[in-house]
């Protein structure tokens, strides 16, 4: 079965969670054969030996007037030539799309409306902070609600974000709607192997330390700025504290603030993500926003305990005193005072969560079920 897959393919927790269930599929079945077209070069995530062939579509910059409505049309005209180059040569059985662009591109290059949207999660920030709309982002909306309205099947990773789409887009039918949980990468289930703990905690400079952790994308829904501002008002009290942002792709330079007791990793290779996380003592998620957290998920594998804010599906996971209510400064000040103070309680409590969190909420042959299930519905 040969799987068309068009995506930004932006490095981060949602590009991830994608090449994870490819990388499965293809175990679990060697029938599956993948090809990507991708608007993103950059992206030192990809994995192209998952993929028979990668293409990239070309961008280009342009100058006033109408700067950017040109660079889209351009974006969405030359996806559109590839991705018609590609189906001409190879016979395609399905096609799987995570970028509303691409799933414009796929419609003005084919007459067949047969593709699935995959969704990835928020793409601006008016969708988050609702203080920023303009005719662009208007007009990048219709494209999206386009995209959405003309596909058989909208994936999503969670009941909240099923429920989130389909409370912002009242006309969407729900019916389109299938709920497939992201898959969480085999390394994080690995035993702890504490000679390649200490190896990396002498690589990094780490050793004695008490690691304060964040790991995900440089972008402002996340809260970076208010972890980076709780944190620097408790180090001088917990004096071998310090803050580790682990992030990937782009550096945004607004997001880093210079401090000797914050450190930042930029693309870490996964062994030594893993190995970041079973060194550290408390993780952070300080998000305005989240559909299906990896992070929080990576963190309960690895036994680590987390705090989050109170975003996306974080209530059906984590226990009420592991939750921020907002993200806000003062509250995430309080709640990472609260677990250096309790240490032993948060640790007693938060084995519990996972233990309920492996036995009863995650099932990798479920998820894969359902994903085989999905593809057997459209083999010709």
């Amino acid at each position: 079965m040969n799987i068309l897959l068009l995506s930004d393919s932006q490095p981060g927790g949602e590009w991830i969670a994608t090449q994870t269930v490819i990388e499965n599929l293809k175990i679990k079945d060697k029938k599956f054969k993948f090809y990507l077209i991708s608007s993103n070069k950059n992206n030192q995530l990809l994995k192209r030996s998952l993929f028979e062939e990668v293409l990239f579509i070309k961008k280009k910059a342009f100058k006033k007037p109408l700067k950017h409505y040109r660079e889209l049309l351009y974006q969405i005209i030359n996806g559109a030539k590839i991705i018609d180059f590609l189906i001409k040569r190879k016979k395609i059985d399905l096609v799987i799309i995570t970028d509303y662009l691409l799933a414009i591109s796929y419609l003005l290059s084919q007459k067949k409306r047969n593709y699935l949207f995959f969704f990835h999660g928020i793409k601006n920030r008016y969708q988050i902070f609702r203080d920023t709309l303009n005719h662009y982002l208007i007009f990048k909306k219709i494209l999206e609600i386009l995209a959405w309205t003309l596909t058989k099947k909208i994936i999503v990773p969670s009941e909240y974000a099923k429920n989130f789409l389909s409370d912002s887009y009242k006309f969407l039918n729900k019916k389109k709607f299938l709920i497939i949980p992201n898959l969480i990468r085999k390394n994080f289930k690995n035993t702890i192997c504490f000679s390649c703990i200490n190896n990396f905690k002498e690589k990094f400079q780490l050793k004695n330390k008490k690691i304060l952790i964040y790991s995900g994308r440089l972008v402002e829904g996340k809260g970076i700025e208010n972890l980076i501002q709780s944190f620097l008002k408790i180090k001088n009290q917990f004096p071998k504290l310090i803050l580790v942002i682990a992030y990937f792709g782009k550096e945004n330079k607004l997001l880093i603030f210079k401090d000797e007791k914050i450190k930042y990793f930029k693309d870490l290779k996964i062994n030594e993500l893993v190995q970041l996380y079973q060194s550290s003592k408390l993780a952070v998620l300080p998000s305005y926003f989240e559909t299906f957290s990896l992070f929080i998920r990576e963190a309960i594998f690895c036994n680590l305990p987390i705090i989050s804010t109170n975003c996306g599906d974080v209530s059906n996971i984590l226990s009420n005193i592991f939750i921020i209510k907002e993200s806000k400064i003062d509250a995430i000040t309080q709640k990472i005072k609260d677990f250096l103070h309790n240490e032993s309680y948060y640790k007693k409590e938060f084995l519990k969560i996972r233990n309920n969190f492996i036995k009863f909420n995650y099932s990798e042959e479920e998820i894969i079920k359902s994903w085989l299930k999905l593809f057997k519905e459209y083999e010709k």
